[in-house]
């Protein structure tokens, strides 16, 4: 009998050899490693305009709505308020009274927000798992203060554009979330509001908040930093080789958001420029979903739709807004 057909020594080399996933993820930490080690004081650059891209942009246009976002659910007469103007979105996309005041309060707010509270309201037993994994999936996605004043007033100085973008962004997700409503077979269970709304003072309330969006907002500022370290390490490298700047907004769309949308609207064509900027916004980059799969760490919740629906956000409003900036152009 030869090696290979001893089947105790065949397994044991099997279970000696790593699995696909494993290898790719480890050679991939590697890469990186001796990228940011070969290249430090590009990785420190980098790094340097990471923390100042939070602080000028990520910081004030998160961590406010997340404090408000928790504060308005933890009250009882805003959540009845906002379960009578959400009921009809509820019965579009298939969701409880309760399941589509987060939803709702996730689109307002932005990411993450809808990550948040779904999460929070899954761990109370307010909403089944099915309602927690349509939240995450169809409410995560940047707020309208980010969309309208930092990319449409600010990179684009055309705050219309960002308007379109955010109106585009929560169209989109609740098309999607009509479509899949008509294939569902389970129906969400009503509950009563009141009876699932946070106990406590004011003061406790106000602390439980403002601690969560500390904890949160260090989290998604920590993906920021890393992939736009990364990212821009890469793109640095790559220069030399004369990749066009399209190449180069499109890598950094793919991993990092905020860095994705500033070197879109760095492009010369604004045409190209704005398609791109849709597809990064509707896609939101690797570092949100490493964001989103952080925060469903110890859950059960899959993110297997959450991901489904964001590439399928993505080419439904890079669509969108390339017709709409054709359609402009032709009638100008």
């Amino acid at each position: 009998m030869t090696w290979e057909q001893n089947p105790k020594r065949s397994n044991l080399y099997a279970k000696s050899l790593p699995r696909l996933g494993d290898a790719l993820f480890g050679a991939l930490a590697i890469f990186c490693f001796l990228l940011l080690l070969r290249n430090t004081d590009t990785a420190i650059s980098f790094f340097s305009k990471g923390l100042l891209l939070c602080a000028q942009t990520v910081i004030p246009s998160l961590f406010p709505f997340m404090i408000l976002a928790e504060l308005l659910a933890s009250s009882s007469w805003i959540c009845r308020l906002l379960s009578r103007a959400a009921a009809p979105i509820g019965r579009l996309v298939g969701l409880s009274s309760m399941g589509a005041t987060k939803l709702l309060l996730g689109m307002i707010c932005g990411f993450p927000n809808g990550i948040r509270t779904a999460i929070l309201a899954y761990r109370n037993q307010e909403i089944s798992k099915q309602e927690a994994e349509r939240i995450i999936a169809l409410g995560s996605n940047p707020s309208a203060a980010f969309l309208i004043g930092t990319v449409g007033a600010v990179l684009f100085r055309d705050r219309g554009f960002g308007i379109l973008l955010y109106v585009s962004l929560i169209a989109t997700a609740l098309l999607i979330g009509a479509v899949t409503n008509r294939s569902s077979e389970s129906q969400p269970i009503e509950h009563p509001i009141s009876s699932f709304v946070a106990h406590g003072g004011i003061a406790k309330r106000l602390t439980n908040a403002v601690s969560g969006a500390v904890n949160g907002i260090l989290l998604i500022c920590a993906y920021v930093v890393f992939f736009g370290t990364l990212v821009g390490t890469v793109g640095l490298i790559l220069g030399p080789l004369g990749l066009p700047p399209t190449f180069t907004a499109m890598l950094f769309s793919c991993f990092e958001l905020s860095s994705g949308v500033s070197h879109a609207a760095m492009l010369e064509d604004p045409t190209a420029a704005r398609i791109l900027c849709a597809l990064a916004v509707g896609w939101s980059g690797l570092s949100v979903h490493c964001q989103a799969i952080s925060f469903c760490d110890d859950t059960n919740l899959s993110l297997r739709p959450y991901l489904r629906v964001k590439l399928l956000q993505s080419l439904l409003i890079g669509g969108l807004i390339g017709a709409v900036v054709l359609l402009k152009r032709l009638l100008l």
